[in-house]
């Protein structure tokens, strides 16, 4: 048992196109990070700091102090770590930082029926992504 204030408990979802993704592409849209906050305190209040986040990544600010939005159209491919620092208003304030790490790809290429884009006489439908 904790006496007095306990830190929150937060996890990191991410999402593209309102489903789960931990690998984006960069044509796809919009990309939210979300910072899903549990506390055994309930009546704590929380705040949100995400700056430790990488620097190519801008908040776009459209889903709110809990939510990380970020456009990837411009960015190279690589993995990217999204932080959120979590800071309730318990006394003593209680924080607890997070890391999520997101790979951000090229759009797909197309596998229609007429392309052999590695020239081995199979079709890419027919071969396949492996």
């Amino acid at each position: 048992m904790i006496e007095g204030n306990a830190p929150p408990l937060v996890d990191l979802e991410v999402e593209q196109q309102g489903a789960p993704a931990r690998i984006v592409f960069t044509d796809a849209g919009l990309v939210q990070v979300i910072a899903a906050v549990r506390d055994p305190n309930p009546k704590d209040r929380h705040r949100f700091d995400w700056s430790l986040t990488a620097n190519r990544l801008v908040d776009s600010g459209s889903g709110g102090e809990g939510t990380f939005s970020f456009d990837p159209q411009w960015l190279t491919e690589g993995v990217y770590a999204v932080n959120v620092r979590v800071t309730d208003d318990g006394v003593p304030a209680a924080t607890v930082t997070v890391e999520v790490l997101i790979s951000i790809s090229l759009p797909e290429p197309d596998a229609s029926s007429r392309l052999d884009q590695d020239g081995d006489g199979i079709s890419d439908a027919d071969e396949g992504k492996g």
